[in-house]
Parts: structure tokens; sequence; C-alpha cells
């Protein structure tokens, strides 16, 4: 499979990324083209398809955020997630039980459209992923995706004024050949399962490139724990190098279908990650970007939304129609 072909097939199972991520692709490529640097690991691509939360979430609907003050949470945060840790190394395989291990995610992007700087809109796109991934990285990939919704009445406006573009709302199915489903940006076999160790790896970006700073270190931590194929041990150390990330607070939340579990963040001056997940099972619930600061692209008033994934399911099945 050739470059084009791969672009190709991620442009068929996945949904859109934000203007967030678009740039941070674009200051990795340039830093490629340079040729100045020796090339860095690969970066990650955006959410693999994070709470699935609409802009109502912006609101405060259906959600509760009880922030701790700084060094408490700080504290609070780290003795969580490493008992979290603990907890998800006594998990099973993810293929024990069945052949495919299987997730569903309800996931939304927020989708920027650029006719003219003065003209910019954005549009949202959600929808259902689900994933069968085998051992050997073949499997099925199923999108269920909605109808895109504005995020204000100003973008809305905007794209009318700009004759009414189609916008993506595409729904598919896709069978891959082994290998295929495996992350192309990292692999987890190689990776390290002292925590220790890997928070060296992943905060200097030699497991995954990226742009320097603990928030992007929390972001690349949080999606390698929603890689359905990470082993028990290397999902146990990645619990343990959240909970070395300075600055990381705890959250307590209750999402929009009141599985109530533990969240933790990290913020800088545009943006915060959130990540839900269940501390008695170490599962992942949800995960989250919000913006803060006001972007001219966007009607809408910060925060706001701009990825989200909530994790709907997660089990071992025989087979590539069976479900849990």
């Amino acid at each position: 499979m050739d470059e084009l072909e791969g672009v190709q097939r991620f442009r068929e199972s996945h949904m859109p990324v934000s203007e967030t991520v678009r740039a941070r692709a674009r200051d990795r490529l340039m830093q490629q083209i340079g040729g100045d640097d020796p090339p860095a690991p690969e970066s990650r691509p955006s959410l693999r398809p994070l709470f699935a939360v609409a802009i109502s979430a912006l609101l405060g609907v259906g959600i509760l955020f009880i922030s701790i003050a700084d060094n408490q949470g700080s504290r609070a945060a780290a003795d969580v997630l490493n008992k979290t840790g603990g907890i998800a190394l006594d998990a099973t395989s993810p293929w024990e039980g069945g052949r495919y291990t299987f997730t569903r995610i309800k996931q939304a992007t927020l989708v920027t459209s650029v006719p003219d700087v003065s003209e910019a809109y954005s549009y949202r796109v959600e929808g259902i992923r689900e994933e069968w991934i085998a051992e050997d990285g073949s499997g099925r990939v199923v999108t269920h995706q909605q109808e895109p919704t504005w995020p204000s009445d100003r973008d809305r406006a905007r794209w009318k004024s700009s004759g009414e573009p189609l916008v993506l709302a595409e729904s598919g199915e896709m069978i891959y050949g082994p290998g295929e489903l495996e992350p192309s940006h990292v692999n987890l076999r190689t990776l390290p399962t002292d925590s220790s160790q890997l928070y060296e790896l992943i905060d200097s970006r030699q497991a995954v490139g990226g742009p320097p700073g603990p928030v992007e270190t929390f972001s690349i931590t949080a999606d390698l724990l929603g890689e359905p194929s990470a082993s028990p041990q290397l999902r146990s150390a990645l619990y343990g190098v959240l909970a070395m990330i300075p600055e990381v607070n705890l959250i307590e939340s209750t999402d929009q279908t009141d599985r109530r579990g533990a969240t933790v963040s990290i913020s800088d001056e545009t943006e915060r990650m959130e990540l839900a997940f269940d501390p008695d099972s170490s599962t992942l619930i949800a995960k989250r970007v919000v913006m803060l600061t006001q972007d001219p692209s966007i009607g809408a008033e910060p925060p706001y939304v701009v990825e989200s994934r909530e994790y709907l399911a997660t089990g071992s099945v025989d087979g590539l129609n069976d479900r849990v």
C-alpha cells in the first residue's frame, strides 16, 4: 500500500481533524522539510477517533466538574493514577476470550473551513466508530456519522453565504489486512513497560513525535492508553506516566450516561485536555480537548470542545459481526 492509498484509506475511515491538530501537523512537516535536523519519530495522528459531548456540553449540560486545588489536585491525581495502573496490570489480554478486540466509540470533531479569512466557519461532525482488531493487526472498521451541526448561528450563516458547500457526513465500512490496523505512528510492542523509562521516551518525543510541553505529553499518553491492542503491562505503565506529568489535576465528573469515574486534566494558555476513566477497572470512559481562547474561525465563545471521544463498549469477540 503506497502513501496515497494510505491517505485515502485514512480519509475514508476517520473523521476529519480539527484545525488545531492540522496546525500541529503542519509545524511538524515544515520541521522535516527544513532538513536541518534528523527526522524525529512520526507525530501521532489526531484523536483516533475522545467525551463525544455535543456543544451543549460547553454550557455544562449533563456534566459536573469539580476542580480540586492545584497542589492537592496534583497529589490526588497521582495517587488515583498509580492505583489505577496497578489494577490495569491485572487485566486480561485484549484478545483473551475471542479472536478480536471490539471497541465502540462515540466521537466528535470540530472542522474548520476557510474559503476566506473573514468568511471562515466551523461545523461539528459526530458519529459512532466500531473497530474489530485481531492480534495480527487485521480487522474491520464501521463508521456511522450524523449530519453536521453548527457551533453558532454565525458559523451556519457563513456556510450559507459560501454557497452551502457539501460538508462531510459519511458512513462506511472497511476491511483491513494484517498490520493495517496497528498504530502507524508507534510500535506498541517495543515500548518499555517501566513507567519511568516510558515517561522519558514520551516526554522527549522519542516514542511519538510532537511539539514539546506537558500538555502534549498528556495527550500522547492518553491516546496510547486508548489503543485497543495495548497490553495490560503497557497500559499500567501509561497510567504511571500520567502520574508523573507535572500540573495534572484530579476532577470528579459524571458523564451524560451517569457513569462515575475519575477525571484528570491539564491546561495551558490555549487548551485543556481531559481524560476520564474507571479507577476500579482501569477502563477508559472519555477524553476531550477544550479550547480556552477565541478562534476567529469559530463563532462560539470559549471554552468549547474541539475534539472528543467517549468509550461506549470494549471487549473480546469471536467474529467480525459480533459486538459486546
